[in-house]
């Protein structure tokens, strides 16, 4: 018997709808890569696609999972238009590819029932701890202070620790940054371990832990109250076209004349709410 006229039909709007996510897929890749999401306003693609399009939390994330597979592993695509292999697939195994294993873990989960490949996947080995490492964040001619990122690996109850300091200390830290409750922590210990030393200096050394801090970077808590007040704790970005981030989360105290240029951290009107993707965004591109 011949192909049914419904199952012609269906053959060709499938194909089509592959072809459309394939088109998708890359398209999410280039704007992430870009950074064009965070340059008109939102705090993340993440954002702009469960906020402005409607997007489930699920649906936004499996699409960013597929498309940044798709972006380091293009044979993918092709996988994917075919209909040899499913988005949901791509999703899951995406962040366990690398070179060396690409070919054989689609090989292995290729046309598998999407249940099937979350058992494969929750099968692997869990991945080596990351090595304790600092590396400088900022291109070598920026200017003083340069920004480091500091990685290391560390127990599930230390974890358990950090978020109970970070709620404690949510008062004073609205934004929960870990790099003030680190900074906080590692005050008091150096404070702690230098106060019987005989050789500690009785000049120069940090301001004791509750004692706003007289000159720096540092911004001071009556400012980080005023600021937070007149921000209405969001971030302040605003896009080309006037839209302001919507992000209440993950923020940070920016200088808007940078610190090292001579931009005070005393002055209300030079620090802002600027999410984490926007004050990165603004380092990276330089915007104001």
């Amino acid at each position: 018997m011949g192909t049914e006229p419904w199952r012609a039909s269906l053959e060709l709007r499938v194909g089509a709808e592959r072809r459309e996510t394939e088109r998708l897929l890359v398209l999410l890749g280039e704007i992430e890569s870009r950074g064009l999401a965070t340059a008109a306003g939102f705090p993340s693609l993440y954002a702009c696609l469960t906020g402005s399009l409607g997007f489930s939390e699920v649906d936004a994330v499996t699409k960013l999972k597929a498309a940044r597979a798709c972006r380091e592993f293009p044979a993918l695509r092709r996988l994917l238009r075919s209909g040899r292999i499913s988005m949901a697939t791509i999703s899951a195994i995406g962040p366990h590819l690398c070179r060396d294993n690409w070919k054989s873990l689609v090989r292995m989960t290729a046309g598998m029932p999407s249940a099937r490949v979350r058992r494969i996947v929750a099968s692997f080995s869990p991945r080596e701890e990351p090595r304790q490492s600092v590396r400088y964040t900022d291109p070598g001619e920026a200017p003083l202070p340069r920004r480091v990122e500091i990685a290391f690996g560390a127990r599930e109850d230390f974890l358990g620790r950090l978020e109970r300091a970070r709620a404690l200390l949510r008062s004073k830290y609205p934004s929960g940054r870990f790099e003030d409750i680190f900074d906080e922590a590692i005050e008091a210990l150096v404070e702690k371990a230098d106060r019987g030393s005989p050789g500690r200096p009785l000049e120069g050394r940090r301001a004791r832990i509750g004692v706003e801090r007289p000159k720096g970077r540092y911004v001071p808590q009556a400012v980080r109250r005023e600021v937070w007040r007149r921000d209405g704790g969001r971030c302040t970005y605003r896009a080309s076209d006037g839209t302001r981030c919507e992000e209440t989360t993950r923020l940070e105290f920016d200088h808007v004349m940078p610190f090292a240029l001579g931009g005070p951290s005393r002055d209300p009107d030079n620090i802002r709410l600027l999410c984490r993707g926007h004050n990165q965004f603004r380092l990276r591109h330089g915007n104001g």
